[in-house]
């Protein structure tokens, strides 16, 4: 079984030439091109349509400062993550 696949599996005793073996390679290698071109415009499609933006402007300079105690972590925490 192994003398077979490795048989056939090796060019020089193939019954396809290259140029067909190069033929099937490239249209495979077209669909996988085609397939993730419908898959990009499709999620870009819908996240144009359907997908809400979350970006939140907040004219506070403090979310880029680190905290210096602990108590300012947990406030800070609480400040962003509008727990009460």
């Amino acid at each position: 079984m192994v003398a077979v696949i490795s048989l056939t599996a090796l060019p020089a005793y193939c019954a396809q030439t290259i140029p067909q073996t190069a033929t099937k390679f490239l249209f495979a290698m077209g669909g996988v091109v085609a397939s993730s071109l419908i898959i990009y415009i499709g999620l870009t499609i819908y996240n144009k349509i359907f997908a809400k933006h979350k970006f939140i402007n907040s004219e506070d300079t403090d979310h880029f400062s680190n905290p210096l105690t602990t108590e300012d972590a947990i406030a800070s925490f609480i400040k962003r993550n509008q727990l009460r």
